[in-house]
């Protein structure tokens, strides 16, 4: 949402902006439409969200979503995006998810008793970067972590409090790219658990 609100002007007509998670959120300073909505402002270009919760209330629930044609058409033309920006959730006590509402204390719960220390479009991940095993992140109405293979996806995440899931997401291998600030970047850099494996090193990084 900060990126997008300190965007300048810059016209990029034909370009097309898509949501990668759901866009109806309880908080509109968490609502993906606002961002959309600005990136189209400041640019002309076009704007396409998903017409769904983030997280559905069910697994039943999320299959219906998934069936509607709108949802579907807007799934398939995110599938086609040359450049994803996404960002970094953390568990600690003040994680945006757990703020806003958008998990309840009983899925809290449920992650943190499955190991899970960051978030990336709704679906949830250990400290060695593999998914873990928990029924709120097969409820996400995402595009999948596996789905962005072979693109370019460029993750924005800083600040004390993200760095361990950063260093999860980066030990995931499904981020090209990541724009952080200095302190974040140091703690990373100098923070190396043993047994965890390498991380990826993004092919394009930017410190701020």
């Amino acid at each position: 949402a900060a990126v997008a609100q300190e965007l300048p002007r810059v016209p990029c007509n034909g370009t097309r902006f898509v949501s990668l998670l759901g866009s109806l959120t309880r908080q509109a300073s968490a609502n993906p439409f606002d961002v959309i909505h600005r990136l189209v402002a400041v640019t002309g270009g076009e704007g396409y969200f998903m017409p769904a919760p983030f997280f559905a209330d069910s697994l039943e629930d999320r299959e219906v979503l998934m069936a509607q044609r709108s949802l579907r058409q807007v799934m398939d033309l995110a599938a086609k995006a040359t450049l994803c920006l996404v960002g970094i959730g953390e568990l600690g006590p003040e994680a945006h998810l757990r703020e806003t509402g958008m998990v309840t204390p009983a899925e809290y719960a449920e992650l943190e008793a499955s190991g899970a220390v960051g978030e990336l479009l709704g679906q949830f991940i250990d400290r060695f970067g593999d998914p873990v095993d928990a029924e709120v992140c097969r409820r996400a109405v995402a595009m999948p972590l596996q789905a962005l293979a072979g693109k370019e996806v460029v993750a924005i995440a800083g600040g004390p409090a993200k760095a361990a899931a950063i260093d999860a997401v980066l030990r995931g291998r499904v981020i090209t790219g990541l724009i952080t600030d200095e302190s974040t970047a140091r703690r990373l850099a100098a923070v190396r658990e043993p047994g965890l494996g390498p991380v990826r090193t993004p092919t394009r990084a930017k410190v701020a």
